[in-house]
């Protein structure tokens, strides 16, 4: 945790002050000249503490001034020719179909000063031929890469801010007749993942769900929201359970505590803790695959692995430090991640859990009366501290102060979790019987 703050908080004003590379070096140079002196048996002991911190500060504005460099260069806006692989499955918006894809630039030349790759934002009118597309297709077309701008209303949204940290560098409008679908296809983990995601979407259609109740049971299942209602989310959010709509930390890390709970630490076997946490991590993992590997599905769960691997190699297992310790892999790799909502969300709700959670076990007697009633205690209680380490961060972004979060979790969170369990279950079935498939074609072809 004394190595993560200052991470923070140089992230933090790199973001803000945009320091110049000398500034951050002659700091660095400043806490390795405390370091030495305070390794010295002469020197005060708060010396080398107060060295470390602010080596940790230069490192976290070094990390940011380098992330901030991948901004650079920009779209020509330019119309020209375009490959893009689709990188997620298309939804509808209106009359046009909306989709990520990694475009690249198909000029022979370009000058230095014109970027090549990235992720944009495709749109496409609405029309027969864009409802076969799918994530992994490629396409090729003609049109402009428009650049992110804000309409410089006030208080809008800072949509330029906002796909500046979710890596997304432009938007373009292709236009009927002027795109091509490739004969060939991107494989990938992550796209296969999509697809599976979509054939339990298609299941929950074939079991007879259809409109807000499918939308709300893709959301709550899978975390697919792209078709969701507008008045209902507005209707969830006002009642404290937006948050069950949204596949995150919240989400598997209540998971991770119920199979904590399940799967208690007994002893100091190393070989039953290498056990208990790699069954841990493939559940989440798992888990995290049938909902389609999205980007704040696998930052929590990659959150929860570096927990696990923390705890497994820590000789005191404390909790907090392994949160600090994957949160400093986690913003050495990708600063821009501590401004994301889902990020803050998701170190928010598992550190109220970490805190507030033993105390209110201790309390309400969780290992006391029985597995069921433990059961259902603890998903009570991790369910309602989540909420409330995370109330601060959702009033601040979405001006929402839910007042019946706590009525709200009472009934939904229980009945939602159960939910999820059910429909781990049959994409779990779902998985086994897809590798079957595979595996007795594969034997056929043979």
């Amino acid at each position: 945790m004394r190595l993560a703050i200052p991470l923070i908080a140089g992230i933090a004003i790199g973001w803000m002050c945009n320091i110049m590379l000398l500034h951050i070096l002659s700091v660095f140079a400043l806490s390795l000249v405390m370091l030495s002196l305070g390794m010295m048996q002469f020197a005060p002991k708060w010396l080398f503490g107060v060295g470390v911190t602010v080596f940790m500060l230069s490192v976290g504005m070094f990390v940011e001034s380098r992330q901030s460099v991948e901004k650079e260069p920009q779209w020509s806006e330019k119309k020209c020719e375009y490959t893009a692989c689709l990188m997620e499955m298309p939804a509808l918006r209106g009359t046009n179909v909306k989709v990520l894809a990694e475009l690249f630039s198909g000029k022979d030349s370009v000058a230095d000063n014109e970027r090549t790759k990235g992720l944009v934002y495709l749109y496409f009118p609405r029309t027969v031929d864009t409802e076969i597309l799918s994530a992994g297709d490629v396409v090729a077309f003609e049109s402009t890469v428009s650049l992110p701008r804000n309409q410089g209303n006030p208080y809008e949204f800072d949509i330029e801010n906002y796909y500046y940290i979710k890596g997304v560098t432009g938007t373009a409008f292709v236009p009927d007749g002027k795109w091509e679908l490739l004969p060939y296809k991107k494989s990938s983990l992550q796209i296969y993942a999509l697809k599976l995601r979509a054939k339990v979407i298609a299941l929950y259609e074939r079991l007879g769900f259809e409109k807000e109740p499918l939308a709300l049971l893709s959301a709550l299942t899978l975390g697919e929201k792209r078709d969701f209602p507008k008045d209902l989310k507005e209707s969830y959010s006002a009642a404290g359970a937006s948050h069950i709509l949204a596949l995150s930390g919240l989400h598997l890390g209540i998971l991770y505590m119920l199979l904590a709970f399940v799967f208690p630490l007994r002893g100091q076997k190393i070989l039953y803790r290498i056990l208990r946490e790699l069954i841990i991590v493939a559940t989440l993992w798992g888990f995290a695959f049938v909902a389609g590997l999205s980007p704040s599905v696998v930052r929590s769960a990659t959150l929860f692995t570096l927990i696990s691997l923390a705890r497994l190699l820590a000789t005191d297992i404390s909790s907090v430090n392994s949160l600090s310790f994957a949160a400093i892999v986690m913003l050495l790799f990708s600063p821009h991640q501590l401004f994301d909502v889902s990020f803050q969300l998701s170190f928010a709700a598992v550190l109220s859990i970490l805190l507030l959670a033993p105390p209110l076990q201790e309390l309400a007697g969780v290992y006391k009366h029985g597995v069921v009633y433990g059961y259902l205690a603890n998903l009570f209680i991790l369910s309602v501290v989540a909420q409330v380490g995370t109330l601060p961060f959702v009033w601040y972004h979405f001006g929402v102060f839910p007042l019946y979060f706590l009525l709200t979790n009472l009934f939904v969170i229980p009945l939602a979790f159960l939910v999820l369990m059910l429909v781990a279950l049959v994409s779990s079935r779902m998985v086994t019987f897809s590798f079957s498939l595979q595996a007795v074609s594969s034997r056929g072809i043979m």
